[in-house]
């Protein structure tokens, strides 16, 4: 077995730049596999915790009716006596905190202009721990962490509201909004912060305020829903499972159920990858069983030389099997080397990609290492060679010995 396991080898090698050319093709597409999954890995890891540290949270927490009904007026549906669900959910192990959130519109004026604004009852520090990252304050802080003066209501907008009212920190802005019960109630905030989302559409309708405020404002004590905050994204199908479970009053949804532009995206990425993984295994295979065709055509004589000696087809069958298995596992290795090489360096370059659509901000592009997707391509590398190899090895061992013999 050895024996012909190292005539496997020599042969690989005997004709040295077509064997060159087929692992470097096969390498190539290897590395391609592997970047772009990482790629993927990135965009679907950065748009899965912008969704969530943007605002979504985890898993949030409804009325049952507010997902089975529409509501007529503001808050029919909201969430009332909620404290010893909330005090309930945060004891769990598994969660990192439990926010109040409040949801309403209307019309926000600077005194000589008045825009449609979109409001958001938020628990300050809180909010400030889950949106840190993916809702930028331009300038000051959210509403609420700075202490205010006493009787003193605070509120931040976003840049392109801000621009718009041609606001600043510290200046005053009106609040009118229509209250659950259908009267009208106004107040005056004052500016302690401008933020940034990168959704132009938000950024120019948004206002924040304190949970009390927008209370006061509405002038009811309901919420909208709770944002359950969980330590990892991971433990979210097994919690939220648990919650349903041990509260059936009320509804639960998690961040997917939320985002479906996420699973949009998911959809739409895989099936490229899939179109792009089809391409490649073709060109594997090509590469793979032009090669070893190849060899068939001018070892034919030799073939038959091994086959007449005594030797027998299936023999000569595993040799180019062998030949097959060894030029994808060079080509693995290669492209192993060749996958690390150009993560590696596109990460420490630091590039940045231009903004997605609908954004205006660009991210950093950069491209996570799959070891687990390194070690299943190399298998599926090593396994497309020998099938590629098969039809080629079949026609070698059926050769005709005294034809062959022949041959020219």
């Amino acid at each position: 077995m050895f024996k012909f396991f190292r005539l496997s080898i020599k042969n690989v090698f005997r004709n040295t730049q077509r064997t060159v050319l087929t692992v470097l093709t096969v390498s190539i597409g290897f590395m391609s596999i592997i970047v772009t999954a990482g790629y993927m890995d990135y965009v679907f890891v950065g748009l899965r915790e912008s969704f969530i540290r943007g605002g979504t949270g985890h898993i949030q927490i409804f009325n049952k009716e507010y997902t089975e009904k529409d509501e007529q007026h503001l808050l029919e549906y909201g969430l009332q006596d909620y404290e010893n669900l909330k005090n309930d959910i945060s004891s769990d192990k598994e969660v990192r905190f439990v926010m109040k959130r409040i949801e309403f519109q209307g019309l926000v004026s600077n005194g000589e202009q008045t825009k449609v604004f979109l409001g958001k009852g938020v628990e300050p520090k809180k909010e400030s721990k889950l949106s840190t990252f993916f809702v930028e304050m331009e300038k000051g802080t959210f509403p609420g962490l700075i202490k205010n003066e006493e009787g003193e209501l605070q509120g931040a907008v976003g840049k392109g509201l801000a621009q718009d009212l041609q606001a600043e920190i510290g200046d005053y802005l009106t609040l009118l909004s229509a209250t659950p019960g259908g009267m009208y109630n106004a107040i005056d905030i004052k500016l302690s912060g401008i933020f940034s989302t990168g959704i132009p559409e938000y950024d120019n309708r948004q206002v924040m305020v304190d949970i009390s405020t927008a209370q006061l404002l509405l002038d009811t004590d309901k919420i909208s829903n709770l944002v359950v905050v969980l330590d990892e994204t991971s433990q979210t199908p097994q919690t939220l499972d648990k919650f349903e479970k041990k509260h059936a009053s009320v509804s639960f949804l998690s961040w997917s159920e939320l985002t479906p532009y996420y699973n949009s995206v998911v959809a739409l990425y895989e099936r490229g990858f899939g179109v792009l993984g089809i391409i490649i295994v073709f060109i594997v295979v090509l590469a793979s069983s032009n090669t070893m065709t190849m060899s068939v055509f001018e070892r034919t004589k030799e073939i038959a030389t091994i086959l007449s000696i005594g030797t027998s087809r299936l023999r000569v069958w595993l040799n180019y099997i062998y030949e097959g298995f060894l030029i994808g596992v060079l080509s693995s290795v290669i492209g192993t080397v060749l996958s690390y090489t150009v993560i590696f360096t596109i990460n420490e370059m630091n590039l940045t990609m231009p903004p997605p659509p609908g954004r205006t901000t660009a991210y950093p592009l950069t491209i996570t290492p799959l070891h687990s997707t390194i070690l299943i391509v190399t298998l599926l590398t090593i396994v497309v060679c020998v099938v590629a190899t098969l039809l080629p090895a079949y026609r070698a061992s059926k050769l005709n010995i005294v034809e062959a013999l022949g041959h020219e």
